[in-house]
């Protein structure tokens, strides 16, 4: 009897104790849901990263993050990418994306401007400005960017297509084409530089420096008569690379049709080209963009967007980075297919460099099939 009543009366207590472990879990457990659900709305596909616009341009633009719209914004998770839409004059029609290569230390331009490595620059077809979004230093693992734009002279009847920066930080380049007749398109090279003393969109100009020539005619033996211009250009240390978007095609009894871009390697120390083929992996497409990087035999290894209607993919092919030109065709191997990934998918990317070591930031043309407001950036993991 009096060991049943000493159980009863530890009964209460037994159970308080089950109670408060119990609560302790669930405290435990909710604040784990709330570190993660804040995880994913701040690091989306674990890209800490958010955009904000100059002072002066959110007037009249916005950087969205899902159904929001304001002068900031995250990147949001779609599948295994993370998608930025932006909207305005300031994102329309861009044509080219280009990020600062790292350096063994930080470049300071002639004109006092500092481009440093996380920062990206833009550049719309129909030219005026470019976009330069500047990374800010942080205390925190979270990255944050301003977005400013850089004002360009005229540049008469050239359509502007593609931009790199160089290896030491201090030249800008920028693809073009025309629609005349011609044997070759010109790269405008040049810097940025600051002629405020503020920090403001209105302060910063892109003052061009020298043209260079992409001889069609002695490199590949045509003549350029259609908007098919220097589509892709990327820069390595003493390389610049170039892709032009027209095509060559040869047809052969009893083979399928070959399909082939010209890509130039301009040497800028001696100014010489090195012409190559690049064969293509579709029926109709066309290179859109490159992106370049040494790989570990000290070669060029590019990824190039190969586009068309129904057709959005990456390719991957190597140069020699040496100036002997080993083999005039040179194969690609497809690393990424976004409509079989994602059959809806209608996005026209125009635009494509790293973001990271593994990871590609790519951006669309908002005036594809001229209907379209909305502009997006794209940052997508590829697999080595």
């Amino acid at each position: 009897m009096l060991l049943q009543t000493v159980q009863q009366k530890s009964r209460p207590a037994i159970n308080i104790v089950r109670y408060m472990s119990h609560m302790l879990k669930c405290a435990l457990l909710g604040l784990t849901i709330l570190l993660a659900g804040s995880c994913r709305q701040t690091c989306p596909c674990g890209i800490c990263l958010t955009w904000h616009l100059a002072d002066d341009e959110q007037a009249s633009n916005t950087v969205a993050t899902g159904d929001n719209a304001s002068g900031a914004g995250a990147f949001h998770c779609a599948g295994e990418q993370a998608n930025l839409p932006v909207t305005g004059d300031l994102f329309r029609g861009l044509s080219g994306l280009a990020a600062v290569p790292p350096s063994g230390e930080q470049v300071q331009a002639s004109s006092g401007l500092e481009l440093a490595q996380g920062d990206f620059l833009a550049i719309p077809e129909d030219g005026g400005h470019l976009l330069w979004m500047q990374k800010e230093a942080t205390s925190d693992d979270h990255n944050h960017a301003t977005i400013y734009s850089i004002a360009l002279p005229d540049t008469g009847d050239l359509e502007l297509e593609s931009i790199a920066v160089s290896a030491d930080r201090h030249t800008v380049y920028i693809g073009t084409e025309r629609e005349s007749l011609r044997a070759s398109d010109w790269i405008l090279a040049g810097t940025i530089r600051e002629t405020g003393a503020g920090r403001a969109s209105s302060d910063l100009q892109f003052i061009e420096e020298q043209r260079i020539a992409l001889p069609y005619d002695n490199l590949w033996s045509f003549e350029n008569d259609d908007d098919y211009g220097i589509e892709g250009l990327c820069a390595i240390d003493g390389h610049l690379i170039a892709a032009v978007e027209y095509v060559f095609e040869e047809q052969h009894p009893g083979e399928a049709l070959r399909r082939f871009a010209p890509v130039g390697v301009w040497n800028t120390r001696n100014g010489q080209w090195q012409a190559y083929h690049l064969r293509l992996t579709s029926d109709k497409g066309r290179v859109s963009s490159i992106a370049c990087r040494e790989d570990s035999n000290g070669n060029i290894q590019l990824v190039a967007i190969e586009r068309d209607f129904g057709i959005m993919r990456l390719l991957q092919f190597s140069i020699p980075a040496a100036d002997t030109q080993a083999t005039d065709e040179i194969t690609a191997k497809v690393i990424y297919d976004f409509v079989a990934v994602q059959p809806e998918f209608k996005l026209n990317l125009e635009g494509a460099d790293w973001y990271d070591s593994n990871r590609l930031m790519l951006v669309s043309d908002n005036q594809f099939r001229a209907n379209l407001d909305t502009t997006t950036f794209i940052i997508l993991p590829i697999d080595q």
